[in-house]
Formats: C-alpha cells, sequence, structure tokens
C-alpha cells in the first residue's frame, strides 16, 4: 500500500513536472543553442520598433540574429571587458534619456495639458513676433563681444554686435516667426509675453548656449478653426514643458555635482583627436578634464574616461574635435551617471521592461561584434577588386549624360544648411533670382551664385562628390552641402538627361559604396550556414505566434 502510494507521489510531481515544463517551452519562440527568444523579448523588440512590419523578413532576421547569438553565448561574449563597458553605458542611457526609466516614472506623469491650457494658447495666437537673433555657441564666445555681466537693450546695441560678429564663424545669425507661447524662447525668459517692436534683450542662457534677441516686426495672423489647430497646440505645450523641464533639472543637478572644467587640457584634447579613428594620439590617458562631486566625493574624469564615453556611449551629439561639444558630452555624463541613481535607488534592476531592455540590447551588442569581428574585415576593397567590378559591370554604371544646377556658394557649413530651405522655397514658390544675397537676408553667408551650370558626365574635370551626389538625387532637389574648395556648396538639380557609361573616376566612389556591402553579405553568408550546421534550431514558433496574434 505504501508502495502505491509513492508510485502515485512520483506520478503527480512526474506530471507536475512536465506541466511546467510545457509552460516554460510555450514561452520561448525561437531557441538555438543555448539562446532563447521568448514572447515577452519579441513583444518587447516590436513596441521598441513599431515602425518595422513583422513579416518574413523580420523573422528571417531574427532567427539569423539567433544562430550568431548562440555563438556568442558559448563563446562567452559576455567576459570580453568592451562589451560589458558598452553594456554599462547603454543602461544608464536607458535610465536617463526623456521617455527612460526615470523619465516615465517621475516626470511624464505631471506632463499634462487641460483643454483649459490649449484653448487660452488658441486665444492668445492672434499675432505672429518677427525674431531677429544673434546665438554664441558658449560663454567664451559670448565673452569676447559683449562684457561679462552687461546687456544689450537696444535696436543700436543689438546693430552694432551684428557688425561685430558679422566675420565670425562660431556666431550664428538668423530670423524667424514665432506666436504664442514663444518657444523656444520663452522657456528661459519671459520677456516675449509683452514685448512691442523694437524691443531687445540678451544675453540669456539656453541649454544650446546664448541669445541675443530683437523684435523686428509684429503682425497680425489668421488662424485655423480651434478644432484644426488643437492637437498642435497640444503637442507644442507638451513639448514645451518637456524642455523646460530638462532645463531645470539639468541646471540643479549640474549644481549639485559642480563639475570644474579644465579647460586648457580640453582644448589639447580636442585639438588632437582623430575623428574618423576615435583616437587621441600623444594624449596622457590620466589628464584631468573635470572635477565633479559625486555621492558626497570628489572625483577626477580623465581623458580614459572621455576616451571610454566616446567608444561606448550609444549614441551622442556633438564633436569630440570641438572642446565646447566635450563640455557638454561631458554634462551629459553626469547627467547619466545621475539619474541611473536615481534609478537604481527606485529599484530598477527588478523593473521587468528593464530587464527586457539590457537582455536585448546585450543581444545587440553581441551581434555586432561579431560582425565587427567575423563579417567587416571580408568587406575592405583592393584596387585590383575595384578595377575588375568596373570592367565587368560596365554595362549597369550607365548614368545620367548631362545635368544642369544652379550653385550656391557659402562661406560656412552652417550658413549653407540653413540656406535650403529657403532656396528650396525660392524654386517652389517663384523664379526670382537670388544671386545677390542683399535680396534675401536668410540666405546669411552667401558668396556668390552661378545658375545653369551645364554637367556633362564625360567631362572628368568635375568633383566626383558632386557627380555622385546628381547621380543620386532626383531632378527639383535641394542637396546637401558639399565641401568644395574652402567653400560650402549648395546645388539645386534643374534637370538630368540621356544616358553615358561612368568614367571610372565616378565608378570608383559608387563601387566603394556599394561592392563592400556585396561583399558581406556573401560572407554572411557562408558564416550562417555554418553555424546553422554548429546550432541547428531547437524550437521556431515564430509564425504560429504572428499568426495566432494577427487572429
Amino acid at each position: 500500500m505504501i508502495k502505491i502510494k509513492y508510485i502515485k507521489i512520483l506520478v503527480v510531481l512526474s506530471l507536475f513536472s512536465l506541466g511546467c515544463s510545457c509552460n516554460k517551452n510555450d514561452d520561448i519562440l525561437l531557441q538555438a543553442g543555448e539562446y532563447k527568444l521568448t514572447v515577452p523579448d519579441f513583444e518587447f523588440l516590436k513596441n521598441r520598433h513599431k515602425n518595422q512590419p513583422v513579416n518574413a523578413e523580420y523573422e528571417n532576421q531574427l532567427i539569423d540574429n539567433a544562430y550568431i547569438l548562440a555563438y556568442a553565448i558559448d563563446n562567452r561574449f559576455d567576459t570580453i571587458s568592451i562589451l560589458s563597458k558598452k553594456l554599462m553605458y547603454g543602461t544608464r542611457l536607458y535610465c536617463s534619456e526623456v521617455n527612460g526609466y526615470v523619465w516615465n516614472r517621475k516626470v511624464k506623469p505631471y506632463l499634462k495639458v487641460s483643454f483649459g491650457d490649449i484653448n487660452d494658447v488658441y486665444e492668445k495666437q492672434t499675432t505672429a513676433y518677427t525674431l531677429e537673433y544673434i546665438y554664441f555657441p558658449n560663454s567664451t564666445c559670448l565673452n569676447k563681444y559683449v562684457t561679462p555681466g552687461s546687456k544689450v537693450e537696444s535696436a543700436e546695441s543689438f546693430n552694432a554686435l551684428k557688425q561685430r560678429v558679422a566675420s565670425s564663424k562660431e556666431i550664428r545669425q538668423s530670423m524667424f516667426q514665432s506666436s504664442y507661447p514663444f518657444y523656444p524662447f520663452s522657456i528661459y525668459t519671459d520677456k516675449l509675453f509683452n514685448a512691442q517692436k523694437g524691443d531687445v534683450w540678451g544675453p540669456f542662457e539656453t541649454m544650446e548656449g546664448y541669445y541675443v534677441v530683437q523684435v523686428t516686426g509684429i503682425e497680425p495672423i489668421t488662424r485655423r478653426p480651434f478644432k484644426e489647430e488643437k492637437a498642435r497646440i497640444e503637442n507644442s505645450l507638451l513639448d514645451g514643458l518637456t524642455q523646460k523641464f530638462i532645463w531645470k533639472s539639468q541646471r540643479e543637478i549640474l549644481s549639485k555635482m559642480s563639475p570644474r572644467m579644465n579647460n586648457s587640457a580640453i582644448s589639447l584634447m580636442a585639438a588632437k583627436c582623430i575623428i574618423n579613428r576615435r583616437e587621441w594620439p600623444g594624449i596622457d590617458r590620466n589628464m584631468v578634464l573635470m572635477d565633479y562631486t559625486f555621492q558626497g566625493k570628489t572625483h577626477h574624469y580623465t581623458a580614459a574616461d572621455f576616451m571610454e564615453f566616446i567608444n561606448c556611449q550609444p549614441m551622442f551629439v556633438g564633436s569630440p574635435a570641438d572642446a565646447n561639444d566635450m563640455k557638454n558630452l561631458m554634462k551629459d555624463f553626469l547627467m547619466d551617471i545621475w539619474h541611473f541613481d536615481e534609478a537604481l535607488k527606485m529599484g530598477v534592476e527588478t523593473d521587468k521592461e528593464f530587464q527586457l531592455f539590457k537582455k536585448n540590447y546585450q543581444s545587440k551588442l553581441f551581434v555586432n561584434y561579431y560582425n565587427e569581428k567575423s563579417i567587416y574585415p571580408k568587406m575592405e576593397l583592393t584596387t585590383d577588386e575595384i578595377k575588375k567590378y568596373y570592367n565587368e559591370n560596365q554595362d549597369n554604371l550607365k548614368r545620367f549624360k548631362t545635368a544642369t544646377i544652379s550653385v550656391y556658394k557659402f562661406g560656412d557649413q552652417q550658413s549653407a544648411f540653413e540656406s535650403m530651405n529657403p532656396i528650396t522655397q525660392h524654386y517652389k514658390q517663384s523664379t526670382q533670382s537670388l544671386a545677390n544675397p542683399r535680396f534675401d537676408p536668410l540666405l546669411h553667408g552667401l558668396n556668390s551664385l552661378k545658375e545653369n551650370v551645364e554637367v556633362q558626365i564625360s567631362d572628368t574635370t568635375n568633383s566626383t562628390i558632386l557627380v555622385n551626389a546628381i547621380i543620386g538625387a532626383d531632378t527639383g532637389r535641394v542637396l546637401s552641402p558639399m565641401k568644395m574648395n574652402g567653400e560650402y556648396w549648395v546645388v539645386y538639380l534643374t534637370h538630368k538627361s540621356g544616358e553615358a557609361r561612368l568614367p571610372y573616376k565616378y565608378a570608383k566612389l559608387e563601387i566603394e559604396r556599394t561592392l563592400p556591402a556585396k561583399k558581406a553579405q556573401e560572407a554572411r553568408g557562408q558564416l550562417l550556414a555554418e553555424l546553422k550546421v554548429r546550432y541547428p534550431l531547437k524550437i521556431n514558433r515564430l509564425k504560429e505566434y504572428n499568426q495566432k496574434m494577427k487572429k
């Protein structure tokens, strides 16, 4: 009797164990080797990439990645130091960014706009202010032209300042129209709310730098019906609240962390930077760039720390070869570690969404690392390979025969970029010539204009960059600025006609862009074939799950 009872217990336990096992397997959509993609993983990826259609191509990409990730687990990619550091930087950014962990729990619930707020803005949007501004990227630049502590408060002072800064490539001048609530300037100053034509104020500090502003015109505007404006106003108010919170939060945190910048060290490191290689030859890695206070202690931020940031931060805005951008990037680092510390106190490590992010971000790092080590080296081209491809594919290398363009030549890159919209509007709305920059104040920095320039594909004296830009563009388009002979060209493509074989000079650049991708595809196919044998799929329920979710 006891034996029968014992057997019954074993059977019950076995069934219970089997039931648990089945439930666990039901949660797994894809498995290769020890890598498993679960339902929560898949749903997390879908939510993070909402614009990515979940189709057969997407499923195949996940399967290919599964083979690579099986290899990564088998070869202990989790012990590779650089990947561990990149994971740390990625999780810190996840916690600190807008719509990240801390933001969504501490800030987003309070960013609300009422119907009354929207209606109030609509009622006050009766006039448009034309605002002319002078922008200084940093305090050092500002202090060269404006005495520290002084104000610019008259049209005469504003115009005199404009003349003094006109030759500077760092300082930007422009104008735009704005209506109530006058974003983005009203985030940093309330002067606009009662401003009159001719009023001047500044400099005032913003997240991007310093501004001096003049109201050059005020005119009535015709409003669309409230129903049509409601969504736009609501989004504008939410954006304004977001920027205002970021600004105040940043100032509060930085005041607590008290960063002290070593300007001479930062300038030296910026000057030594080789951007495309992310290298700083001759720089002492122990050189201190900044001191700051964190968790009650003083910390040194060294050249080695900044190098690590540049190589491990998932994304950043600015150039490590620019001293002012370096300072802003170091401030970004401070914001990241502050918010990550907040996240740890809030229990982020036990949060399921954070765990999913961390797992899938690590998987992304593993796949990228595999590509860098196993596939990208096989993308390198030799001169002989390029020539061989050119000779064997000349019928596929036919492009336009003749093109007609207009070329706007600017003295600096910023002016060139700012000109693109007004030039586009000019060709859309009128045929008036912009040859004289005085006719259009928005074309600041225009050196010269050449219209109706003919470009023959057979003429190998043309710029390779220009010809390839024309090849890739549709007629009627304004092309992005191109650096040519110390100037920045903005090109309007009027017309393309005919067909002709590309001379080798122009084809070479196109081949250098396209052939590596073909080589990478071939290498990837060969490597995946080997991985499929080594790590055959144990589970693949992707198609079944997707079909089920569509019902």
